[in-house]
């Protein structure tokens, strides 16, 4: 393992994502239990989005036996074991699920009047939206290019 993106620890697991792939140890005893994830289109398999070179990886998260791991236009599920149980694809701006019980916490983008947000919302389990818990204005905007703010502390 070169570059870990994602450490999560899970009951007796570690659980650790790198780019496509996804380790699973004992924390017991360190041991690579399972290792799964390669690039592809397939069910089992993880979309990364091009244009955003090294930086492009999945996201993972944990939640009692599941795994839920967010790549470009998809959500797959897995058990914590690894076993592929389903893929549902979503809009490519549904970046990063985080379990919340039986709903989800969705960072999401939202192009409106010509300005780019990012949003965080809660979805239910059919990735309905239920509610919008914040948005805020996105520091690059298309065709003004980035803006950057300093904080003062």
């Amino acid at each position: 393992m070169v570059n870990p993106r994602i450490i999560i620890f899970e009951g007796d697991e570690i659980v650790v994502s790198e780019r496509i792939k996804i380790y699973i140890y004992s924390s017991k005893d360190f041991r690579l239990s399972k290792k799964f994830g390669r690039a592809g289109e397939g069910p089992k398999e993880f979309l990364l989005n091009p244009r955003s070179g090294v930086n492009s990886a999945i996201r993972i998260d944990v939640q009692g036996n599941q795994a839920l791991v967010t790549s470009l236009g998809r959500i797959s599920f897995f058990t914590k074991e690894g076993e592929f149980q389903k893929m549902i694809k979503v809009s490519p701006f549904l970046l990063r699920f985080k379990f919340l019980g039986e709903r989800f916490a969705v960072w999401d983008r939202k192009d409106e009047d010509n300005r780019r947000y990012w949003t965080v919302s809660i979805y239910d389990t059919n990735l309905k939206k239920i509610k919008e818990l914040f948005k805020f204005e996105g520091t690059a905007q298309v065709g003004k290019g980035l803006r950057h703010c300093n904080e003062i502390t």
